[in-house]
Formats: structure tokens, sequence, C-alpha cells
């Protein structure tokens, strides 16, 4: 990745464009399982003083929206709930 990135869906998409570049390049390779993981995390973010107040008014709505995943999968256990567009759809091949 040229910069960092605390967006869900902006390291689901450079995931997916990795994988299905790959896939060409391998197109008969068989895949049982795979994954994504993340290193060098840091709880860096410049809205952080409107996170504490609780006022998320001024946050973008994706944030909003990871920061609420986040929030249940910190109370109830990891993978509790996901982003829908993780999971599969009937338009992607098998």
């Amino acid at each position: 990745m040229p910069a960092g990135s605390n967006s869900t869906m902006t390291l689901y998409r450079l995931a997916r464009a990795l994988f299905q570049a790959w896939r060409q390049q391998q197109p008969k390779t068989p895949v049982r399982l795979l994954g994504m993981g993340a290193t060098g995390l840091e709880h860096r973010f410049a809205d952080d003083a409107a996170v504490d107040s609780g006022d998320q008014a001024d946050l973008p709505a994706q944030q909003k929206l990871d920061r609420v995943l986040d929030t249940i999968n910190l109370r109830y256990g990891n993978d509790k709930i996901v982003h829908g567009m993780t999971l599969r759809r009937r338009r992607d091949p098998v």
C-alpha cells in the first residue's frame, strides 16, 4: 500500500484485487482457505477527540460503521459481526 489505512473497505478491496490478480496468473491452482493479515497497526485517529466526546457526526459513514463493528467484536468476540461485502455472493465464482 502506498499509504496506511484504517478503513476496512480499503483493506478488503486491496486484498480482493491482489487475489484476483493472482487468480488470473494461477487459474488452475486450487484454493481451500484464504486469509488476510495486517501488521504494524497503530492507534492513530485524527478524530479521537470526536469519538471520546461521543460526537461522531463529523465522521464519514464508513468510519462510523468500522467503529461500530469494532465495538461489537470487542464486546462479544471476534467475527460475531462482519461486513456483508466480505460474504460470498452468488455471482462470485466457486
